[in-house]
């Protein structure tokens, strides 16, 4: 079922996000370098998004007609939001080569094209906001 009014809560934090496959990339990268045993490594893209702009670019690639609404039992208590993760990859990249390689536009494209995410869509509660 396409919506055509999407509820969401805070749309200005904005986020670093990693498709899950060029996650699991960095992680085999970091197994096999010896240089990073014991450290901290982040595996980002130093790109950030805000929530409302992913949005608005994941409703552009399913039904351009849907709104964004803002539901208020979604929006975190004063003072608790994070407004803002980005991660800075400059080790993962010295020390492996390492790099994102993948837009998140391409890679929100191939998630929403894919054949086993239409079946996951079905699943899908719409109408639940779970906490």
């Amino acid at each position: 079922m396409v919506k055509e009014e999407i509820e969401l809560g805070a749309l200005q934090p904005t986020r670093d996000l990693v498709l899950l496959k060029i996650t699991a990339r960095g992680f085999i990268e970091i197994a096999k370098c010896d240089t990073l045993i014991g450290e901290e490594v982040n595996i980002a893209t130093q790109l950030e998004i805000s929530i409302g702009d992913l949005a608005q670019t994941i409703i552009s690639q399913i039904n351009k007609n849907a709104k964004i609404l803002t539901d208020v039992e979604r929006l975190r208590p004063k003072n608790s939001e994070v407004e803002r993760l980005l991660g800075k990859n400059s080790k993962l990249l010295k020390h492996t080569g390492w790099i994102p390689g993948t837009e998140l536009e391409t890679g929100l494209m191939q998630l929403l094209n894919g054949s086993a995410t239409k079946n996951n869509f079905k699943q899908y509660k719409t109408n639940i906001y779970n906490v």
